[in-house]
């Protein structure tokens, strides 16, 4: 019986085309970019095929690139605060909390995004009014 409940929710929650999209979009931008299609396909009840092809659909890129860009952006948004405290964090601090494996996981994903390393851009933001140019997108959905 509990399986039928979990499928009734499931269904309520992913019954229309809007409130699919919005699902989708809300559990990977919740997660921060580090939830897995698998479990975002288990979820809606669909495969990661279809899941994968009916998010292409809705955003215009893959459930895994925007969750690429979400934490690219976590990421620059973590070294933004580090530069006003350095001593609170550090690179390999950022990279874990943002789901990365390692620094070097997080160095090239950062450089396919801004063609710098974390450590060019902490550079760039040391640099006078730097920072004052910089805009950081804080949210991708409006709530």
């Amino acid at each position: 019986m509990e399986f039928y409940t979990k499928q009734i929710e499931k269904t309520k929650s992913t019954s229309s085309p809007l409130l699919l999209k919005n699902h989708m979009i809300k559990r990977v931008i919740e997660s921060k970019g580090q939830i897995k299609i698998k479990d975002l396909a288990y979820e809606i009840g669909y495969s990661e095929r279809h899941t994968n092809l009916k998010f292409t659909e809705y955003f215009g890129m893959s459930p895994k690139l925007l969750s690429k860009i979400i934490r690219f952006q976590y990421v620059l948004n973590k070294l933004n605060k580090y530069i006003a405290n350095p001593n609170q964090s550090s690179l390999i601090l950022i990279a874990q909390e943002a789901g990365y494996y390692g620094q070097s996981h997080m160095y090239k994903d950062f450089s396919e995004f801004s063609s710098c390393s974390p450590g060019q851009y902490l550079d760039l933001l040391r640099q006078k009014n730097y920072y004052n140019r910089l805009v950081v997108v804080n949210s991708l959905v409006d709530k």
